[in-house]
């Protein structure tokens, strides 16, 4: 089978000799012309759905609008066709906004809230010549000066293009746009002060009120998380929690309460009593461990609610900050714990329960009334005030960026400007360091093979420095790979995290694998300093009112990037009959077997997660069934918050499987085979669930709420969200199940099968190993209890002549005469397939032909006399 990527060969004389690379502007209207429509492909096989929220949409509308820098359209040109190769969320959302298909939502309207509720044919006419008229960067592939190319060497130069494009993404986390947004506020200023003073205080708070996976971020995440932490708990006080508890427009409200918080009060005072109430916390924790009661995160966060509100209701702090209360109250969580279980803990009715249950124990001890903390509506606080800065369409013209073509700087030439301290890689607002050597090892490979890389964004500043606002996770790996040093944003010199890192997993130039650029010759490096990077310059002296901090933020709020490891991008680069098979397989069974349902009120959000369960299942059998090994090398089964879980080990594994069965016949063949085992999987899935007649048209929506019944396990959840892990179990448990077994025992079965989640989802107090030995002993008992005996016994002669005799040497199928001598079958009355056993007293004799009617059927009453 040939490769799935471009040889190097191939690579390196098409991109280096053949492939135009333009770069232009042109008007939405333009653009978007129908003309130009009609020749350009914005969905090809190998993108992902439309995935953006109304929210993001409008977000990204809004930012045309007022002039914003946004990422390059790239296209890929064909000839008679264009084809969209990254930008097809962007372009689609423009379409989407002049055919009607999009309205503009408040929650999306950062700037311009009066456009709320607006199509673009509601907008005037002064607001849609403006939008028609923003300019779009482009970048256009082309190859040139070559014989037209074959169907699947284009294809492969398409799919390289664009897997480039979006597999460096590492999206920003809320708490690191939150750093940005917050950079000047005097409260955010005032408790980052302390926390970086006192680093023990700020390991000490993030432990108590944020630490809940086994991962260790750095002490400056950790800061900027307890900030955003710090602005939720400083108003949690002012929004009843019912309102708190639904997501709609939760993030909105928080922010509009600390606004009006952030004006009318001392950041002193304010950090001062929230670190007391910090300190209470942490006593009562103590408390609670001196007991061996194992508290966590949201004890604590519904803890400090409580004292808050205590405060705000005058109650005296002697008469809640006392040993005996303490005692008490941990007694009282002991019983309660499992209500502030952190699986789930987001959903609204565990949130309500959780404060719910702290509210009730000081209610009754300190005869304090919770319910307008806790009841539902609007916070009652005025939020809107004359200071709300809804700007003025007319003010439009002057929020716009003048926008320059893009200029090309050398690699030489950046590294040059940071030696000199004229470039500030680090800015207050940009991240840390996070791209890890993969990714940066692929973005060498690009520079090295020609490959245009998306454009820097450069703030140029009156005193002369550049400062970066999008592109420093690719500055950081191309100084990390040479072994540049650069000025971080307190003025230090510092090094890579990276610094003269070994190339590693690259797809094309295998031969550099774990080559650093100091073994590189000296070709190899010029190739590097001399490689050009686009760079688009603001430049302060004609955009005196432009924040960069602003763009900062438009360029990385609600990402939606392409995961490595996920179907969105599997379906970029995998074998295309396979993505085919896979997706067609996935479509047929999605009325009742998905993972998410798509609603057609919103046809957005799909980031293909059904056909990504469908792929996994296949994964797991393929390492069950084709001598890879046992399925429990590839899924864990653990333990989970006293229940039992199922994951991927790992899914780089399923990766490097796809990649497999893309490339090697045999692997391909094996993969196929198990898509086939998937399918009877889900066949045998179908008809233990269907338990009794239904109309024409009922079976969907009854296998669907049969399927929730089993996932639910006897909870009685508001709202089921069904999990990849459900669906691990369920595979688990019923993949050794054959068609006849389960046509014949589906009753049972089903009947056991739910008992077996109900045990697994409802949390017990017993020991891990208990909880694992009990599931493991139910499980097997299925298994056994439903599992084809192996055909072992063979007949002598002298007990076949028995046999026949003891039938009075008639046909135990027709009761046709017969004789030893004659074509017969000795052959089983229940089959095994159904459960039957490999004994003599289960042995019949027929006509070979009558048997071979029956197949795997249960015998009718044998014809014996």
């Amino acid at each position: 089978m040939d490769d799935i990527f471009l040889k190097q060969e191939d690579f390196e004389r098409i991109f280096s000799s053949h492939l135009k690379i333009s770069t232009y502007s042109q008007s939405i209207e333009s653009l978007f012309r129908d003309r130009n429509l009609n020749k350009i492909k914005y969905d090809p096989y190998y993108q992902r759905n439309y995935v953006w929220t109304p929210e993001k949409a409008t977000f990204f509308i809004e930012s045309i609008l007022l002039g914003t820098e946004i990422p390059p359209i790239i296209l890929f040109d064909s000839g008679n066709t264009k084809e969209v190769i990254d930008g097809r969320q962007r372009f689609e959302t423009i379409l989407r906004l002049l055919k009607k298909d999009l309205k503009l939502t408040q929650k999306g309207l950062y700037e311009l809230k009066e456009l709320r509720k607006k199509s673009f044919q509601d907008l005037s006419t002064q607001i849609q010549d403006l939008f028609l008229d923003s300019k779009l960067r482009v970048f256009e592939f082309a190859v040139v000066n070559e014989p037209k190319l074959d169907g699947d060497l284009e294809d492969k130069i398409k799919k390289e293009i664009f897997s480039r494009y979006n597999s460096g993404i590492t999206p920003l986390k809320k708490a690191e746009i939150d750093n940005a947004a917050y950079l000047n506020d005097p409260i955010t200023k005032c408790f980052k002060d302390l926390l970086t003073s006192d680093l023990v205080l700020a390991e000490k708070t993030y432990q108590l009120f944020l630490k809940h996976t086994k991962t260790e971020d750095n002490i400056k995440f950790k800061i900027q998380k307890i900030l955003t932490f710090v602005r939720k708990q400083l108003i949690l006080s002012m929004l009843p929690i019912r309102s708190y508890a639904s997501s709609q427009s939760r993030t909105e409200t928080i922010d509009k309460l600390y606004e009006l918080i952030a004006l009318s009060s001392d950041p002193k005072d304010l950090c001062k009593k929230l670190l007391k109430r910090f300190e209470l916390v942490e006593k009562v924790n103590s408390t609670l461990e001196s007991r061996a009661i194992r508290s966590n995160r949201l004890v604590c966060e519904c803890l400090l609610w409580a004292f808050s509100i205590l405060e705000k209701e005058n109650i005296a702090r002697a008469d809640f900050e006392n040993a005996a209360l303490s005692v008490e109250f941990s007694q009282y969580i002991g019983k309660n714990i499992i209500i502030f279980a952190q699986e789930g803990s987001h959903f609204y009715s565990p949130t309500l329960e959780r404060y719910q249950t702290v509210a009730n124990f000081f209610s009754e001890k300190l005869n304090v009334n919770f319910n307008n903390y806790l009841g539902g509506g609007k916070p009652k606080i005025n939020i809107n005030n004359q200071d709300d800065t809804l700007v003025k369409v007319s003010q439009l013209e002057t929020l716009r960026t003048t926008k320059p073509d893009p200029q090309r700087v050398t690699i030489d030439d950046f590294l040059s400007r940071i030696r000199k301290k004229r470039l500030l890689l680090r800015p207050p607002y940009q991240r840390s360091e996070v791209i890890s050597i993969p990714k940066a090892s692929a973005l060498i490979e690009s520079i090295l093979l020609g490959i245009q890389l998306p454009p820097i964004f450069i703030f140029s500043r009156n005193d002369g420095v550049w400062e970066v606002i999008d592109g420093q996770q690719r500055l950081l790996s191309i100084l990390a790979f040479t072994g540049g040093s650069y000025i971080d944003e307190e003025g230090n010199e510092q090094k890579s995290k990276n610094d003269k890192f070994a190339l590693r997993q690259l797809r094309i130039l295998k031969d550099l694998e774990k080559n650093k650029f100091d073994a590189f010759d000296v070709n190899l490096q010029d190739k590097i300093y001399d490689f050009p990077l686009l760079v688009v310059e603001i430049e302060e002296r004609i955009n005196p009112q432009f924040q960069p901090v602003d763009l900062f933020i438009r360029l990385n709020n609600k990402p939606f990037p392409i995961l490595e490891n996920s179907f969105e991008m599997w379906n970029a680069w995998v074998k295309k009959e396979l993505i085919d098979d896979i997706k067609k397989n996935a479509s047929k069974h999605k009325s009742w077997f998905y993972i998410t349902i798509s609603s057609s009120k919103n046809d957005y959000g799909d980031r293909m997660q059904n056909e990504e369960l469908y792929t996994l299942l296949v994964y797991l059998d393929y390492h069950k069934t084709s001598g890879k090994g046992k399925s429990t090398g590839v899924l864990n089964i653990h333990i989970k918050n006293n229940s039992v879980n199922a994951r991927i080990k790992d899914k780089r594994d399923v990766t490097k499987l796809l990649h497999s069965a893309s490339t090697n016949v045999e692997s391909l063949r094996s993969f196929r085979e198990s898509i086939k085992h998937v399918e009877s999987f889900i066949k045998n899935l179908r008809l233990i669930l269907l338990d009794r007649d239904i109309d024409e048209g009922d079976g969907t929506d009854f296998l669907r709420e049969e399927l929730n019944s089993i996932f639910d396990a006897g909870r009685n959840l508001p709202v089921l969200v069904r999990r990849f892990q459900d669906f691990y179990m369920l595979w688990y448990i019923l993949s050794d199940l054959n068609y006849h077994m389960a046509k014949y025992h589906r009753e049972e079965i089903k009947k056991r099968l739910k008992e077996l989640f109900i045990y697994m989802k409802n949390p017990s107090k017993s020991d891990f190993e208990i909880i694992m030995k009990g599931f493991n002993e139910r499980l097997e008992i299925i298994k056994s209890d439903f599992k084809i005996e192996d055909r072992r016994l063979r007949l002598t002669e002298e007990e076949k002549k028995l046999l026949i005799k003891t039938q009075g040497n008639r046909c135990a199928l027709t009761g046709a005469v017969i004789y030893y001598g004659d074509d017969l079958h000795f052959d089983h009355i229940k089959p095994l397939a159904v459960g039957g056993s490999d004994t003599i007293d289960n042995i019949q004799a027929t006509h070979a032909d009558a048997n071979r009617k029956k197949g795997a059927n249960v015998s009718p009453t044998p014809h014996n006399t």
